[in-house]
């Protein structure tokens, strides 16, 4: 009778999860299921061109994704029964990404006109934008915060799946190199444009046409969650880039692309139990801080302990893994995979923490803890890369999570006592 109460009582995040799952599936699983047959097509050397690619663009992502995930998200969740408000919300919204990507565009042209390395691939960057495109219109915001991820699954999982066959059919040599980021682009396009097509048709989302005023209430009050996403994910992208800068092996860069695309992979699980888990967690935590606190012992405790226990595994596994993405042995791959699954360990326990902060807006104390931690990457990743060359970016990774799990732990112990967890 418990286990029936406990699933009805979290039947929208347990539906969340599912569809966001298969989501973030498409994502990246698809993505690292055609790694073996890009780099046997393309050569390592090209792969780690299109891995500092990918990275670079990331850079943009977050730019043109400004932190909504986060805020908006949590806007809809608590008063998604009212069209009115969400019509704006969304216009808004909508306006400042495209903004954001005139902006985003304008960086690209400016850095593949004046940097030598961008300007020797200057048609794989122009191509690649389309990732940024893509990604721009995919209003993952707005089904997350009414809580029917499900919409968005069928376009995403589509147009990823196509997509992705379409790379065995038209990667041939490794002058296609250029049309791989393109093609992941395209599932995102695909997805973008249904899912903005259903927020306007099926859920009755009317256009508002936003003013000078709403459009910089909107870049004012997403400042703080965007500088604090940027910083979190652009270290992620920083250590390819300094590796690449450092090294100057993209051989080198390959290597540690490869581990860390499975690792990212795997990470998405915890993408997946966070943005299916924080709606709830906000209007749980206007109730009481109490059941804010239970409801992370039923949902986010177990799910940390089952992401030991396949770090675990992950660990065990690496050689296999290896050979079954590579197709032969590489010591470096296997290596970089044990010593990252660790990881997978600590970011999950930094989920409640970090909830706790977005739930009650506790913007600057969380945004410190990751402009600190970033920049420490960055310091530690010179560092070590230049002793221990890719190991060295690896340790770099471990130590900077955990220093963003412990930060996030001791804000909410000292700036924001009343809502402390330990």
């Amino acid at each position: 009778m418990r286990l029936k109460n406990y699933i009805h009582q979290y039947k929208a995040v347990f539906k969340n999860i599912t569809a966001l799952a298969a989501i973030q599936g498409t994502n990246f699983v698809l993505p690292l299921l055609t790694i073996p047959y890009v780099i046997m097509t393309v050569g390592e050397v090209k792969f780690g061109i299109i891995t500092f690619a990918q990275s670079f663009f990331s850079y943009l992502l977050y730019l043109v994704d400004y932190g909504f995930n986060i805020t908006t998200t949590r806007e809809i969740s608590l008063r998604k029964e009212d069209k009115n408000h969400i019509s704006h919300v969304v216009s808004d919204v909508l306006s400042v990404k495209i903004l954001l990507l005139v902006i985003a565009f304008v960086l690209l042209l400016i850095l593949v006109y004046f940097v030598p390395m961008f300007q020797k691939d200057a048609k794989m960057y122009y191509l690649g934008f389309l990732l940024v495109l893509g990604q721009a219109f995919v209003p993952l915001w707005f089904y997350q915060g009414i809580e029917k991820m499900q919409y968005l699954t069928y376009a995403n999982v589509f147009g990823k799946a196509f997509f992705t066959v379409l790379i065995f059919i038209l990667i041939k040599s490794p002058a296609d190199y250029v049309y791989v980021l393109p093609l992941y682009a395209m599932g995102n396009l695909i997805s973008g444009f249904l899912g903005v097509y259903w927020m306007f048709g099926k859920f009755e989302i009317s256009w508002k046409t936003p003013t000078k005023a709403t459009i910089i209430y909107q870049l004012q009050s997403n400042w703080y969650p965007f500088v604090a996403n940027f910083s979190i994910n652009s270290y992620i992208s920083a250590n390819v880039i300094i590796l690449r800068l450092v090294t100057n092996n993209e051989v080198l860069v390959g290597y540690y692309s490869i581990a860390d695309r499975i690792i990212n992979a795997l990470k998405q699980l915890l993408v997946v139990f966070f943005q299916a888990t924080y709606p709830m967690a906000c209007r749980v935590a206007q109730k009481s801080h109490q059941e804010l606190l239970d409801f992370f012992k039923k949902m986010a405790f177990p799910f940390c302990f089952t992401v030991l226990l396949g770090s675990i595994g992950l660990f065990f596994f690496s050689d296999k893994i290896t050979i079954l993405l590579t197709k032969k042995y590489t010591q470096e791959v296997s290596y970089l995979i044990k010593m990252l699954s660790v990881t997978l360990v600590i970011v999950s326990l930094n989920i409640p923490a970090y909830q706790t902060l977005l739930a009650y807006n506790y913007q600057k104390s969380y945004l410190k803890v990751f402009i600190i931690c970033s920049l420490l990457n960055v310091m530690l990743n010179f560092v070590f890369t230049s002793i221990w060359s890719i190991y060295g970016t690896a340790l770099a990774v471990i130590l900077t999570e955990i220093f963003i799990t412990a930060g996030l732990y001791i804000a909410l112990r000292i700036s924001n006592y009343k809502h402390k967890i330990i």
